[in-house]
């Protein structure tokens, strides 16, 4: 129980520190949120991904007169569900029809509290964790389920990194983008302890203590391989010869606690047939590229496996589904859209010939494959196309790639 004074006094505090927060870079996702009017919207997103720092900008630039409020506060320690009415009754008395809240999912009784105000006529706004996020069944064609519209807040695009560091995109700075990463936090101070910070936060309050999980070192140890693996196959099984698990399905699970807080993604394999997509292993994606040097230094020399991760970051921007392709001489990203592949991608950073015509190789075989007749290689500066029997391989420089122009896309 928080008395109501202290929640007046903690929500007063909060709007002068939230007004006084800096406009930072001007989120691409500020101008593409969906317009809500009888439903709360969700935005959802890793810890350290921005999302107090995209609602400041909500709140700069469309709502002023906004009510804020940040459940994780520890000074509203103890916020339960009778505490809900009394900060719904300053609400009320405050007359403010736009209701702005951060870490709502921190907050018993919620889900039901921002569907109610959304119901008398506010506009609501919220920010959850990724893990809560995930758990929203999203209906895929109009993004609205279970009472709520939602928008996945994703950390700095290349085009974002470049704005903050105020830049023209060019050869270098696709490598200090590789090197410095998508984090705002770490952009900031440039110190790799705020990373090693985010990660432990990440392990242990979106990880270890939402899942309540016991064995803290199995769960570490495979977090580290998971990132260490980055852009390379795994399975359950694997994992569980590799860190010596007695149990497949305690891998398997915390596998999945992993993808949903957000530090590692898993692509499948690019299959008509469910059955060969699930018995196949996945390509693990880390979420970030400094995060995972700092927590596996040997990535740091392995630009290729970073310019992957970069390039499947960017892949994630559009409403594609995102596989591998395991034929031939395979295939770094199919882009899969209502089923149907639409895309082919593959990654060679130094566009040397032995691996530039392995990835060559790759498209031909994947253009075979699926009918299409075009794919894409991301090197770090060359740009030029060839044809083949199958098609069309076009290549292109990274910067151009990640930047702007998406006729690549």
């Amino acid at each position: 129980m928080v008395l109501k004074t202290v929640i007046k006094n903690v929500v007063e505090l909060q709007n002068k520190q939230i007004r006084d927060f800096g406009q930072g870079v001007l989120r691409k996702a500020a101008a593409n949120l969906p317009y809500v009017t009888d439903h709360p919207l969700l935005i959802g997103g890793m810890r350290g991904s921005g999302r107090t720092s995209l609602l400041s900008q909500v709140l700069r630039n469309e709502y002023a007169d906004a009510w804020y409020t940040d459940f994780s506060d520890p000074r509203l320690a103890g916020f339960d569900a009778g505490d809900m009415k009394k900060l719904d009754e300053l609400i009320v008395e405050s007359g403010k029809g736009v209701l702005l809240f951060d870490n709502a999912d921190t907050a018993d009784g919620w889900e039901e509290y921002l569907k109610y105000k959304s119901a008398v006529g506010c506009v609501v706004i919220a920010t959850v964790s990724l893990s809560v996020f995930y758990d929203i069944d999203v209906e895929a064609e109009n993004h609205k389920n279970n009472g709520f519209v939602t928008y996945l807040l994703t950390p700095f695009s290349y085009t974002e990194f470049l704005e903050f560091n105020h830049k023209t995109g060019n050869e270098y700075m696709v490598a200090e983008f590789l090197r410095k990463g998508t984090l705002p936090e770490y952009l900031k101070t440039r110190k790799p302890e705020t990373l090693l910070q985010l990660y432990n936060d990440i392990m242990t309050r979106d990880v270890i203590l939402r899942n309540k999980l016991r064995d803290v070192a199995a769960v570490s140890q495979l977090a580290l391989a998971l990132v260490a693996s980055s852009g390379t196959l795994v399975s359950a099984n694997g994992l569980r010869d590799k860190l010596k698990v007695k149990a497949v399905s305690s891998v398997a699970d915390n596998m999945n606690y992993l993808e949903r807080a957000g530090l590692v993604s898993f692509i499948p394999v690019y299959s008509p047939q469910p059955s060969v997509r699930s018995v196949n292993p996945r390509k693990v994606m880390a979420v970030d590229t400094a995060l995972a040097s700092v927590l596996s230094p040997g990535l740091f020399d392995d630009a290729n496996r970073l310019l992957e991760i970069a390039v499947y970051r960017h892949l994630l921007e559009e409403d594609w589904e995102i596989c591998y392709m395991s034929q031939g001489e395979g295939c770094d990203f199919v882009a899969v859209k209502n089923g149907k592949p639409v895309k082919l991608i593959q990654v060679c950073y130094s566009g040397e010939y032995e691996p530039l015509q392995n990835k060559i190789n790759g498209l031909s075989d994947a253009m075979n494959f699926t009918g299409l007749h075009l794919g894409t290689i991301v090197t770090l500066n060359i740009s030029e196309k060839i044809e083949c029997e199958q098609g069309v391989v076009e290549i292109v420089d990274a910067d151009s790639f990640l930047g702007e122009d998406k006729s690549f896309l």
